[in-house]
């Protein structure tokens, strides 16, 4: 067999070794278990915030696979191995910060267990995606050596979180209502879901900022990232405005996701706004 192939085997086996660390991590690090709240309540609020959890990892995971071909094998399992263990604990811290400084007005577990919330579960599950898009952009960057390269995952975590609070901010300006009241309260599925997919679109652009960094100067690096990040930030706004016309030229937006909640709608909406900021990551990240 093709040594380049044996090698892409053996990294894909440690990826995976991976997740299932991560699936072991949110059972003992997370007050939710899979026969409680999957199996013997149902529940599946906790089920999209697990789905998040897993996901964001595995997004996060697949950018520790690029550039690992040429490098002994016993180092690159061991590298991988390292990075994943680093990508599950900031994912998990990830999922703190989202509770007490994202949704700061209501506690997750509360609202996940005994309301079955669902718009918070996809709040909580967009920022777990955001953040994976993030450290995958982290990972799949250049660095001198192996500690640097974790010293530089630590660094985009910390802009990563920031950036997600800011979005929140962003979005509740954008909106004019009060998403946490709407959510909280009014179990607004269908406000938790845009929500938690411009979540995701602030992720597209950070990934889109940072892939493939580490072959610049400092400056350089500095500039090409903040350009990337504010033509995002002014694509992502216009897309947000244009969206609801293209979904249905007479909607009014407000009217038919905060008053009356229609999921049809916020389910077109995100999956239209994540769509158009998946080809703006595509079109803006650096060539490898």
């Amino acid at each position: 067999m093709d040594s380049l192939l044996i090698v892409r085997i053996l990294n894909l086996t440690t990826a995976v070794v991976v997740l299932v660390g991560a699936r072991l991590a949110f059972r003992y690090l997370t007050p939710y278990t899979a026969q409680y709240d999957l199996v013997d309540e149902q529940n599946p609020a906790v089920a999209v915030l697990m789905a998040g959890f897993m996901l964001g990892v595995g997004i996060a995971i697949s950018g520790a696979l690029f550039g690992r071909d040429v490098d002994n094998r016993l180092i690159a399992t061991v590298m991988i191995l390292g990075e994943g263990v680093l990508t599950i604990a900031l994912t998990w811290l990830g999922l703190l910060i989202n509770d007490r400084v994202v949704l700061r007005r209501f506690r997750l577990v509360r609202e996940l267990q005994d309301d079955r919330n669902l718009g918070a579960a996809f709040c909580a599950a967009g920022s777990l995606v955001s953040l994976g898009l993030i450290l995958n952009g982290a990972l799949a960057g250049f660095s001198d050596n192996f500690w640097l390269g974790l010293r530089d995952v630590c660094l985009y975590f910390v802009v990563g979180q920031l950036l997600l609070v800011g979005a929140a901010e962003l979005f509740h300006w954008i909106t004019r209502y009060d998403v946490h009241q709407l959510i909280e309260f009014d179990d607004n599925v269908a406000v938790g879901l845009e929500f938690g997919a411009v979540l995701v679109c602030i992720g597209l652009i950070a990934r889109a900022a940072i892939v493939g960094s580490g072959l610049m100067t400092l400056s350089e690096e500095l500039i090409y990232s903040a350009t990337v990040g504010i033509v995002g930030i002014a694509f992502l706004l216009m897309a947000m405005r244009l969206i609801p016309r293209l979904v249905a030229p007479r909607l009014q937006h407000e009217e038919e996701v905060e008053m009356r909640g229609n999921l049809a709608v916020s389910i077109t909406e995100a999956c239209l706004l994540i769509s158009s900021m998946i080809l703006f990551s595509a079109a803006f990240q650096r060539g490898w």
